[in-house]
């Protein structure tokens, strides 16, 4: 299923960018609108999404962490461990990128970024039990009071080697356009 279309992926896309302004006025000085459209094309036809996710109805012990007590108001529900990339080639490209053409490789790192996330949410639809994105909410370790060394039980507990991910002693992944973390259905 192509994203290239998504008016959703695009506003991601200038967020990562920091394009707060109107884009017409940016884009006639540096063409952006089609920078991307060239670079969402590419990652078309170079990504090697893949996906790995398990299922717990219990509470890990990294998850005591008093940084997820909002995720985790209500013991019983259950969530999922997940990690996702879009594979070596995207790096290899962008890496490319910076030493021809750094405007392009800015745009193509914001790009992929976003599709990265939408590819997730369009996988987390098709094959987890989440019927409306709306009412989940994905989360990553490293962010807000979260450690970042999270990542390490996540990564170790999915086994994300299996889809290609390397995950260092600092908790940089490889390839950078990859993904470790919590799905977890929001509590209203």
């Amino acid at each position: 299923m192509s994203l290239m279309n998504s008016s959703k992926l695009i506003s991601h896309i200038l967020g990562y960018l920091r394009i707060t302004k109107k884009l017409d006025s940016i884009n006639s000085i540096l063409n952006i609108e089609s920078i991307i459209e060239e670079c969402l094309t590419e990652l078309e036809e170079i990504n090697s999404f893949k996906y790995i996710y398990r299922k717990y109805n219990h509470k890990l012990e990294f998850l005591e962490d008093c940084a997820y007590d909002s995720l985790f108001e209500k013991s019983d529900d259950s969530y999922y461990l997940i990690a996702c990339t879009l594979g070596y080639e995207v790096e290899q490209r962008i890496k490319y990128l910076s030493m021809t053409d750094s405007t392009k490789m800015v745009i193509m790192d914001a790009c992929a970024s976003a599709y990265l996330e939408e590819k997730a949410n369009e996988f987390e639809k098709s094959n987890l039990d989440v019927n409306n994105l709306d009412n989940y909410k994905r989360f990553c370790p490293g962010y807000g009071e979260s450690k970042l060394s999270d990542l390490r039980y996540i990564y170790d507990e999915i086994k994300a080697e299996k889809i290609g991910i390397i995950l260092n002693e600092q908790f940089m992944m490889s390839p950078q356009k990859s993904m470790l973390g919590i799905v977890k259905k929001k509590i209203n």
